[in-house]
């Protein structure tokens, strides 16, 4: 889990964070998109005038698994302190001493460094990069002068190897280029090879982890030519990501006796590499579909709360039942009239009823049926139900509970239940590895078992995968 740090004269301002596009791929909302970006704007008379609410730090279990990640970090730095004392630097500052720190690891590569080596939190000024990381990625210059600027980034490791290192024999790696593309690495290329490694607490890999160290791996590359580092290095397209150690893992300080090759290639065992060439496709689209949109927006406000079973995971959705109370006076924090959670209720937005989704909204709005009071009025023989598949579905579920929310009352769903028999003589399971992040499909199984209708038959089981 890396930190996205800025001098003190950019403290201030709408910014793109590696935070930031996170919870942009956890929530799919535009709109939190739009309010996390100004969320760097401090200052409140500034606030007021645009009419955005703070972000609520509200959300149960918030604080303890913000402290728990930066333990794991601080767990995991130490742990390589002692097994790599001879090829590590170290960049985290102590008691807040910051001074020199952004251009540190430029000095350091500059000079040159033995291989292999790790490199604890070098931060790079992606931040200076905006523009030409913009235009890199294809946006006009016309539209990328609109855009907020980028964080300047911090990995956690960057991790320096030699070229046509053994441990890395799997697939040979490919250079990342400055617009997220990657081309072949000729064999007597000679630069160190540069990997930037994420820690995260987290037992699986997800899309929003995934595309913060793409995000990483292609800046870094940007960074290394503007720079004038890269005729000494490049990055490969191996980016990775440390979660936590399955349970028995032996701890890396007890390997520290062993030659510092095999101490390597026992830390890339336990990290997870993330498959570049996929994950840098849905990176591109946030930024050249997402950002560019909610940038354009003449008035934020006209970006549509939905309220969704991933509001939970976001700033402004503002529960009020998680609202912190004032310690002397005892009242709760206000809620702002602009919070999701208050908005939908103003609006009587279609979202307040469980299940509905973006789709199935947007198709009822577009019939003028645009809030719960007018969804509670329409018959199941509607024209509009027939619009949307799950509307089809729903149709007579829908204005029932459309009533029973604005009454305040409960009622029957219409849905029957049966009870399954104790077992079949066929089943068949279909199984697709689907990433929805970049729309590939990876896998695809099917698997079965056959007990013909006789008590003595032997089960048979049938199955097929390709991946």
């Amino acid at each position: 889990m890396s930190t996205d740090v800025d001098t003190a004269a950019q403290a201030k301002g709408p910014k793109i964070s590696k935070g930031v596009i996170a919870q942009f791929l956890r929530t799919n909302c535009r709109r939190q998109l739009y309010l996390s970006i100004h969320a760097p704007l401090r200052d409140k008379p500034l606030y007021d005038q645009l009419g955005i609410p703070p972000a609520a730090k509200w959300r149960p279990g918030l604080v303890s698994l913000t402290r728990s990640g930066r333990n794991l970090e601080d767990e995991r730095f130490d742990e390589l302190s002692i097994a790599f004392p001879d090829c590590l630097t170290n960049f985290k500052t102590t008691q807040g001493h910051t001074k020199g720190r952004n251009t540190a690891l430029r000095e350091m590569l500059s000079l040159g460094v033995g291989v292999p080596h790790l490199l604890i939190e070098g931060e790079f000024q992606s931040s200076a990069l905006t523009n030409t990381f913009y235009d890199a990625i294809g946006i006009a210059p016309e539209v990328a002068c609109t855009l907020p600027r980028l964080a300047d980034l911090r990995p956690d490791i960057i991790l320096a190897v030699t070229p046509n290192s053994a441990f890395l024999s799997e697939r040979r790696p490919r250079q990342v280029r400055r617009d997220g593309s990657t081309e072949a690495i000729p064999l007597d290329d000679q630069r160190t090879w540069l990997i930037p490694i994420d820690i995260k607490r987290s037992e699986a890999l997800n899309a929003s982890y995934a595309i913060e160290v793409a995000l990483y791996s292609i800046l870094l590359a940007l960074w290394l030519e503007e720079t004038g580092l890269s005729d000494r290095y490049l990055v490969i397209d191996k980016p990775a990501l440390w979660m936590l150690d399955p349970p028995g893992a032996k701890p890396l300080e007890e390997l520290r006796s062993i030659p510092t090759d095999l101490r390597i290639a026992a830390l890339l065992q336990r990290v997870e590499v993330v498959e570049f060439d996929q994950y840098v496709v849905s990176m591109r689209k946030i930024f050249r579909d997402d950002v560019v949109a909610v940038t354009a927006v003449p008035k934020w406000s006209e970006l549509e709360p939905h309220v969704g079973p991933y509001c939970g995971m976001c700033d402004f959705y503002a529960n009020p039942d998680w609202a912190p109370k004032d310690k002397i006076t005892g009242q709760k924090e206000s809620v702002h009239p602009e919070h999701c959670s208050v908005k939908v209720r103003d609006l009587d937005h279609l979202s307040r009823i469980p299940d509905v989704s973006r789709g199935m909204a947007r198709t009822l709005i577009d019939d003028h049926v645009h809030s719960v009071t007018l969804l509670a009025g329409r018959l199941p023989e509607d024209p509009v139900f027939g619009k949307h598949n799950r509307l089809a579905a729903e149709r007579r579920l829908l204005p029932q509970r459309a009533t029973h929310l604005l009454a305040g009352t409960r009622g029957p769903t219409g849905r029957q239940c049966a009870t399954l028999p104790r077992y079949s003589h066929l089943s068949a399971y279909i199984f697709v590895n689907f990433d929805a992040a970049t729309g590939f499909t990876t896998g695809f199984s099917v698997f079965g078992n056959y007990r013909p209708p006789s008590s003595r038959s032997r089960l048979r089981t049938l199955g097929r995968g390709v991946g």
